[in-house]
């Protein structure tokens, strides 16, 4: 996330003065229902990392994240904002919009959950659905002007009650053997990813090379068609030549085209042009399959890149 800073600290001044500096930089504004109305987010992050006092230089470390939140109100555009304001509200209300999305998700129980949608979800992706307890606490006015708004909150904190995290201890040990399981484990993961993004590159080549062939039968198609159009134009002026001749004009020779063969020629372009247009469809279905193939391997590729650079970073750290 562009801007986002990350400080150490030692005692709980240094933390006072970190969140002071976080709220001067906080954006506030008059409201109907407030003068000092938030006009952005605010994401406190506190990473704390703990060790027994022992003699032991191999000893586990525990590390604890705390994230305090507090999120901006949504609003309803009216005319009297200013630019400045409309462009806050239409900010906060999108943030808000895809912080929603992410929890119906989660409370759904869906497999893809669209944490990339803003940096407010991104940041929150771990607090929201990994490894951590969350606590939503809603604010609502018991005014019935209001009553529309206190609904929304409420429905929001309900769907929240439903997201189900199985949280545990984050330990990080610093023992040799331990290390090496927990990497063998992520290399596993990352194997069983990447065979997946093998076969989605396979599955690819083939609708290409499927894609291609409709693309070759569909121009032969359009020769042939080319040709049978040239046929009956000389048909249809066979058939004038005749029409427009007298009755005392020789009988056409044997190898003149009757008219049983015109109909069979026409059955045959009629034919070809059914082929067509079956052909066209599997085009069609052929793109619509490849674009779906080309998404999965590029979501999958982009996971993949995200994971090996986790565990790169991570060997450094622990190396």
């Amino acid at each position: 996330v562009e801007g986002l800073d990350e400080r150490p600290v030692s005692s709980l001044e240094d933390v006072h003065a970190l969140v002071k500096l976080g709220n001067e930089n906080r954006k506030v504004g008059v409201s109907n229902l407030n003068e000092h109305s938030s006009r952005s987010h605010s994401v406190f992050r506190l990473v704390l990392e703990s060790s027994a006092r022992t003699k032991d230089k191999k000893s586990s470390i525990y590390q604890t994240e705390l994230n305090l939140v507090d999120l901006a109100g949504s609003e309803i555009l009216v005319s009297d904002f200013g630019s400045t304001q409309q462009s806050e509200t239409k900010a906060i209300n999108l943030s808000l919009t895809n912080l929603k999305s992410v929890i119906i998700a989660l409370s759904e129980g869906n497999k893809h959950i669209p944490y990339r949608n803003s940096c407010l979800t991104r940041i929150l992706s771990n607090a929201l659905g990994g490894n951590s307890k969350t606590a939503v606490i809603c604010t609502a006015s018991p005014e019935a002007e209001h009553a529309k708004m206190t609904k929304n909150t409420i429905l929001f904190g309900s769907m929240a009650r439903k997201i189900q995290n199985n949280a545990s201890i984050n330990e990080v040990s610093e023992d040799d053997k331990v290390m090496l399981k927990q990497f063998k484990v992520k290399i596993a993961v990352l194997e069983e990813r990447l065979e997946s993004y093998n076969q989605l590159q396979e599955q690819k080549d083939k609708i290409q090379r499927e894609f291609m062939e409709l693309q070759r039968q569909i121009e032969d198609l359009r020769q042939k068609e080319e040709e049978k159009s040239k046929l009956k134009d000389e048909m249809d002026d066979v058939a004038k030549h005749f029409t427009g001749a007298k009755a005392e004009v020789e009988p056409a020779p044997q190898s003149a085209i009757s008219e049983t063969d015109i109909k069979r020629m026409l059955d045959e372009l009629s034919q070809l042009q059914a082929q067509k247009d079956a052909l066209q469809y599997q085009l069609f279905e052929q793109q619509r399959q490849r674009e779906i193939a080309e998404e999965d391997i590029k979501r999958k590729k982009f996971e993949l890149d995200a994971e090996k650079q986790h565990a790169c970073e991570r060997d450094k750290e622990l190396s």
